[in-house]
C-alpha cells in the first residue's frame, strides 16, 4: 500500500523546490517501505486467518479494511488539497 502511495505523492515532485527537499519529505515512505512493506501482505493474511472463525468475523476483518483504505485515501487527498493549495499560493 505504502508503495502506491508513493507513487502518487510522486505526482507532486514539482511543488517541492529541490529534488533533495522531495526526497527528504519522502523518508517517512522510504524507511517504511524498506523494512515494513516488505512482509506485509503475507502477515495481514496470516493475521486475518488466525481471528475469521466464520462469515461474521470475516465480515468484521473486512469491515475495518475498508475503514482503514478509507481513512488513508482522505488522508492522501487532504494532503493533496493543501500541497496545492500552498502551490498555488506561492
Amino acid at each position: 500500500m505504502l508503495t502506491r502511495l508513493h507513487e502518487d505523492v510522486r505526482e507532486y515532485e514539482g511543488v517541492y523546490e529541490t529534488d533533495d527537499d522531495f526526497h527528504e519529505a519522502c523518508v517517512y515512505f522510504y524507511a517504511h517501505i524498506e523494512e515494513a512493506e516488505k512482509d506485509h501482505e503475507a502477515q495481514a493474511v496470516t493475521s486475518a486467518a488466525a481471528v475469521c472463525r466464520d462469515e461474521g468475523d470475516l465480515a468484521v476483518v473486512t469491515e475495518g479494511f475498508t475503514g482503514c483504505v478509507t481513512l488513508t485515501a482522505e488522508y492522501w487527498r487532504g494532503v493533496a488539497s493543501e500541497m496545492t493549495r500552498q502551490a498555488a499560493s506561492a
